[in-house]
């Protein structure tokens, strides 16, 4: 994976696990912000790659009317 961050002006977005694992493996990941909905699905994919560990820490929270939980972290790895 390139470098995103070089060419961009702000924060950058990126959403599933597959991008995700390329974007940690590459560290160019240093927030990430997971949203919890009230609902429950029963199957799907994982949110972050299985392969790596990468330490969090919390740095916000945030709930909203309809239930859904933000929670914000710094990558510390």
């Amino acid at each position: 994976m390139r470098d995103p961050k070089a060419g961009s002006p702000g924060d950058l977005s990126i959403a599933g696990p597959m991008l995700a694992g390329e974007a940690f493996a590459g560290g160019l990941v240093d927030e990430v912000h997971l949203f919890l909905l009230p609902i429950t699905i029963g199957s799907g994919k994982a949110v972050m790659p299985r392969d790596g560990v990468h330490r969090l820490r919390l740095t916000d929270t945030a709930r909203y009317e309809d239930g859904t939980v933000r929670l914000s972290y710094r990558v510390i790895n």
